[in-house]
Parts: structure tokens; sequence; C-alpha cells
């Protein structure tokens, strides 16, 4: 096959094909592995909301270290004997965010998962406001 006939063949599937690399990029593995996260803020707490489509609450493991709130998700691929794909974009692996929460508690942090979101409710404490830097006139 000659260049000119192999330049003009359109492959939906050619993740070289120029015109498909903005969404390939779009959805390519590593900005799959982002568990997407929305964060809500009120007078009394800050309120996570966190995309982990297909997956349990098995497969979520949140843990409190060092004043960081740290995410884990892990999504392990069903093995199908046979089956041959031309295309994989899902993703399958362990995807980890971390959020500095400062001086919270363990016990003041609340979490619930349903359909896919994970929710997890962090109290605002009482922090004191840092001084404000003081300038001293030139004359």
């Amino acid at each position: 096959m000659n260049n000119y006939n192999k330049r003009n063949q359109i492959d939906l599937f050619d993740d070289d094909d120029p015109f498909f690399t903005p969404f390939v990029n779009f959805f390519s593995k590593e900005s799959s592995k982002l568990l997407k996260t929305d964060i809500k803020e009120t007078d009394k707490e800050y309120t996570l909301l966190m995309d982990v489509p297909g997956l349990t609450k098995k497969d979520i493991k949140i843990s409190l270290d060092q004043k960081y709130l740290t995410v884990t998700a892990t999504s392990d691929q069903e093995s199908q004997e046979g089956t041959k794909y031309i295309r994989k974009e899902r993703f399958y692996g362990t995807s980890t965010r971390s959020f500095y929460v400062g001086d919270i508690e363990q016990k003041d942090i609340k979490a619930s998962f349903e359909n896919g979101l994970l929710i997890i409710v962090i109290p605002k404490k009482n922090y004191q406001k840092a001084e404000e830097k003081k300038y001293i006139d030139i004359n």
C-alpha cells in the first residue's frame, strides 16, 4: 500500500489519526484516573462529592494521616477468557486523591456512598485567623 492511500484511510480506532488525537488525549487512561470531585462549603462544614462510577463500597478506602484525607479507589478488571477487545478506554487499577484537612479527628469525618457517588462531610474547625501583615510607612 502506498503512503497516499494510507494517509487517506480513516480508522476510528487509530490513536495516531490527528483528527481523533484531542479526543483520545481527553479520554486517556491518565485523565480517567482522576477521581473527579466537587467541594461544597457551608458555615459549618465542607462536603466532598466524588464520582466513583462502577465501584462498590468495598472498593474504596478513606484514610486520615498527618492532616491529609486520602481516598483510594481500586477497580479490578474482570478476566474474560477468549474475549478480544479492539479498544479499551475504561480504567482498571488504583486511583488516589488527597486533600489537606488540617487538625480534624477521624471520628468527626462522615462518609456515605450511593449509586457511584462518594460523599464525605468534614466539619470546619474554629481556626485562628492569621494576623494580617502590618506595613511601615516610609517617609
